[in-house]
C-alpha cells in the first residue's frame, strides 16, 4: 500500500467525470498510466457517477498502487431507504441552498461503506467529511456531533474499511485564526492522539486568488498550522478561483483556430429556415428571439458551461420544434461548428480575464516559471510552492492529463 509520503504531487479530482463517458474513463486511466497515484472523488460528485467511473476504472489497475480519497456527508439519490429505517439520523439532516447534510454516526458508515461497494473495494485509502461547518448552525452541539462523526470513522479503521480520515471544508481557509471550523477544532474532536490517529487528511480550497490558507496573519497559516499537527494538505479548485465575484479559469486556452460564431450562427438559420418553409410555417427562424438571444450572447460569455446551458435554452428548443425525428446530417454538422466555435469563445474572452485580473493583483512574479509554461501548470506550481501538500485537479480529457504528467513524477509533502 501507498504511504502518505509517497503521494504524486497532482491529483485526479473526479468532481465532474461520469461513468457514461468514455472519455473521462480516459482520462483517469491516461493519468494513472503516467503515475498519477492519488484519486479523489465524493459520493454526491455527479450524483455517484463519479465514484461509479472510479470503481471502473481501478478494476484494471493494480489497487495498492493508487490512494483513493472519497467523502461522507452530502445526502443522494440513492440515500432514501437508509433515512426511512433511520429516524435518527433523519433528524440531523440540515438543509443548506439546494442539499441535504448529515453526519450523524449511522449515516457516516452507511456512506463510507456504500461507496465501497459502488467502486467494488474492499477499502478506501481516505474519506473526508465532507463541508461538516453546514451543521454548525443547526442549533445542536456542533463539537458533540463532529466527534461523533469522527468516532464513526475511527471505528472504521479498526475495521480496516478505511486507512485514514480527515476534514474536506470550504470554511477552513476563512476561519483558522479561531472559531468552531478551524483545522485545531475538528483534530481536537479525536478520541486517538498521536502517533496512533488515523485522523491525518485535510482538505481545502486553495488557488492563487483565493490563497487565506497561506496566510498567517497573528499564528501560523492553515497550511503550517495543519502541518505541525502532521496532516497531509489536498488544495482543491487550484484552476477554478473566485475574484471579484466573476468566476476564473486558470488555463490557458488550447492552441488553434476558432470557428467564426456569427457565420456558423448564420448557416443554421439559413437550414432552420429551410425546415420552416417545408412545414408550411410563417415567419422565419432568424425572428425568434432564442436566435436573437444566441446571436447577442455567445460572443460575450466567457464561461463554457454558461454556452452549453445557453445553448440547451435557447437553440435546442427551436430545432426540437422543428424536428420529430432525426437532425439532417448537415444541420448537425453546423450546430456542432456552432458550439465549438462559440467555446473558443468563451476560453479565450476567459483567458483576457484572467489575464487582467492576474495583473490587477501583481501575481505574474509568483506564477512566473522556467520549468512550466502553460496557466495551468503555473497555477499548480504556485500552489504547491506555498506549502500545499499536494493539489486536486479535474482531467476529465486525456489531452489534458498531458498537461500535469510532470506533476505525477513529483512527490508531494507528506506532512
Amino acid at each position: 500500500m501507498l504511504t502518505l509520503g509517497g503521494l504524486s504531487a497532482v491529483g485526479f479530482g473526479g468532481y465532474r467525470i461520469s461513468a457514461a463517458s468514455r472519455i473521462h474513463s480516459a482520462a483517469l486511466r491516461s493519468a494513472i498510466c503516467a503515475g498519477c497515484n492519488l484519486v479523489d472523488t465524493a459520493p454526491n460528485y455527479t450524483n455517484g457517477e463519479s465514484e461509479a467511473l472510479i470503481g471502473a476504472v481501478l478494476s484494471e489497475a493494480r489497487r495498492e498502487t493508487i490512494f483513493v480519497t472519497t467523502k461522507v456527508g452530502y445526502v443522494t439519490d440513492d440515500d432514501a431507504g437508509f433515512f426511512r429505517d433511520c429516524p435518527a439520523a433523519r433528524a440531523q439532516i440540515v438543509r443548506r441552498n439546494d442539499a441535504l447534510h448529515c453526519i450523524h454516526p449511522a449515516y457516516v458508515r452507511h456512506r463510507a461503506l456504500r461507496s465501497l461497494e459502488r467502486m467494488g473495494l474492499d477499502y478506501v485509502d481516505g474519506i473526508f467529511l465532507h463541508n461538516p461547518e453546514y451543521h454548525a448552525a443547526s442549533g445542536e452541539d456542533y463539537g458533540t456531533k463532529i466527534a461523533a462523526a469522527l468516532e464513526a470513522l475511527e471505528q472504521l479503521v479498526a475495521q480496516k474499511v478505511i486507512r485514514y480520515f480527515g476534514v474536506s471544508s470550504n470554511a477552513l481557509p476563512g476561519s483558522h485564526a479561531g472559531g468552531e471550523c478551524t483545522v485545531d477544532f475538528y483534530y481536537g474532536r479525536t478520541a486517538a492522539r498521536p502517533p496512533e490517529t488515523a485522523f491525518r487528511l485535510v482538505q481545502f480550497p486553495f488557488n492563487v486568488f483565493e490563497a487565506a490558507a497561506a496566510d498567517a496573519g497573528a499564528g501560523p497559516s492553515l497550511l503550517q498550522r495543519s502541518r505541525q499537527l502532521g496532516l497531509v494538505t489536498l488544495a482543491n479548485r487550484p484552476l477554478n478561483a473566485m475574484h471579484g465575484g466573476t468566476r476564473l479559469r486558470l488555463a490557458a486556452p488550447a492552441a488553434g483556430p476558432r470557428a467564426a460564431i456569427r457565420p456558423a450562427l448564420r448557416e443554421v438559420v439559413r437550414l432552420l429556415d429551410g425546415q420552416v418553409g417545408r412545414a408550411g410555417a410563417s415567419g422565419s427562424v432568424g425572428d425568434l428571439e432564442a436566435i436573437e438571444t444566441l446571436a447577442r450572447a455567445l460572443p460575450q460569455l466567457s464561461d463554457t458551461e454558461a454556452v452549453a446551458a445557453l445553448m440547451r435554452t435557447c437553440l435546442v428548443p427551436v430545432v426540437q420544434a422543428l424536428y420529430a425525428e432525426r437532425l439532417p446530417p448537415d444541420l448537425a454538422a453546423a450546430l456542432a461548428v456552432l458550439e465549438q466555435g462559440a467555446l473558443a469563445q468563451a476560453r479565450a474572452n476567459m483567458s483576457k480575464l484572467v489575464g487582467a485580473a492576474i495583473d490587477r493583483e501583481r501575481l505574474r512574479p509568483e506564477l512566473a516559471s522556467a520549468d512550466y509554461p502553460l496557466l495551468q501548470q503555473q497555477a499548480c506550481h504556485a500552489v504547491l510552492a506555498a506549502g500545499a501538500g499536494h493539489v486536486l485537479v479535474g482531467m476529465r480529457r486525456p489531452e489534458y492529463v498531458g498537461d500535469f504528467a510532470p506533476f505525477f513524477r513529483i512527490r508531494g509533502r507528506a506532512c
